[in-house]
Formats: C-alpha cells, sequence, structure tokens
C-alpha cells in the first residue's frame, strides 16, 4: 500500500495506520482499489477490515 500511495518506505505509511497521520482524499480511490471496495464501504461497514480479509 505503501508503494501505491507513493510512499518511499513503509513507515510512513504506518503512521497513516495508526492513526498518527490523516488520509488526504485523492488518496481514498486509490486506497479503495487496492482493497477492491467502494468508498461507501470503506466508511460504512463498521468492520470494514474483517471484510477485507
Amino acid at each position: 500500500m505503501a508503494d501505491e500511495l507513493g510512499y518511499k518506505n513503509a513507515s510512513t505509511y504506518f503512521n497513516y495506520e495508526k492513526g498518527v497521520c490523516d488520509f488526504k482524499a485523492n488518496q481514498l480511490p486509490i486506497i479503495c482499489s487496492k482493497l477492491n471496495c467502494t468508498l461507501n464501504e470503506l466508511f460504512l461497514y463498521p468492520s470494514f477490515a474483517k471484510i477485507a480479509n
């Protein structure tokens, strides 16, 4: 995911996963594409992590 979002190393992306940093709106379609979901599914499912596996 770090590569897809253009980060040079995974530790930068990890800060986003931990909630230290906020994703930018233009990154959300990339994330949805990699997770094979829509923006609605990403935000409206309370436990998206379970269906992403």
